[in-house]
């Protein structure tokens, strides 16, 4: 069975930062730079993940991020994978953590960028734009192990 390799294309730039600068920050990097994400990096290796959700929820739960650190407020471990992933298993990682991110590093575990749960299904080549029937879209043959 041939390997489906995730597409290099999708892999989108990835904003670092310390995980020592506030939140607010962090927030106008992501606006600037246009990405759903920083990642902060210690040590030159990831060690958490700020989403633009994680601000949305910060801000709705009254946490000042002008005074909040990232460090006190990243998701950690973060999701990595290697760049030659298989797609399918990039989804796989998403879905069973429910996370929306994972960081992609190469060889030596330096961060390359991040592929989103959306790149992994565009790539996919999935379209959940039109509604069908689930008779029309189901597999029909059941596999038992």
């Amino acid at each position: 069975m041939k390997r489906t390799i995730i597409n290099p294309d999708v892999i989108s730039k990835v904003i670092t930062v310390s995980p020592d600068i506030s939140l607010a920050h962090a927030t106008d990097l992501m606006i600037k730079s246009g990405t759903s994400c920083v990642v902060a990096v210690d040590g030159g290796k990831p060690a958490g993940i700020i989403t633009e959700r994680d601000v949305v929820r910060f801000l709705f739960q009254g946490i000042p991020i002008s005074t909040t650190k990232v460090r006190e407020t990243m998701s950690s471990p973060v999701a990595t994978a290697k760049s030659d992933i298989d797609i399918y298993e990039a989804y796989h990682i998403t879905e069973t953590n429910n996370i929306r991110h994972i960081v992609i590093t190469d060889k030596s575990g330096g961060i390359s960028g991040v592929v989103t749960q959306s790149d992994i299904i565009k790539n996919l080549g999935l379209d959940f734009s039109e509604i069908r029937k689930v008779s029309v879209v189901m597999t029909k043959g059941l596999v038992m192990v």
